[in-house]
């Protein structure tokens, strides 16, 4: 599943930069268009996103990081709504 038409970005690039594998009875993934860094910071740099907005479901809070703010996506809001919309992963097959 492409994370960035999910989260209303739009479609990413017909090659994924990164897959992300979601456990879980029946795993799926998550198609990232683009692979930033792993960061730590201070939890006063963590904020708050607004519950209410729906164009931002699953955005629970946006981080900032030097000079760049981001997104913190629920992946198990992400992955409960996969699963809530009946479209299930396509099964492997092995060959």
């Amino acid at each position: 599943f492409d994370l960035g038409a999910l989260l209303g970005y739009g479609r990413g690039a017909a090659q994924p930069a990164a897959l992300a594998i979601c456990r879980g009875e029946r795993p799926l993934g998550l198609a990232l268009g683009a692979v930033g860094r792993h960061v730590r910071v201070p939890s006063a740099d963590v904020r708050a996103g607004d519950a209410g907005d729906s164009e931002r479901a699953h955005i629970r809070a946006f981080v900032r990081a030097g000079d760049t703010v981001r997104p913190v996506i629920d992946v198990g809001s992400v992955v409960r709504a996969i699963r809530a919309s009946g479209v299930a992963p396509a099964a492997a097959t092995e060959g």
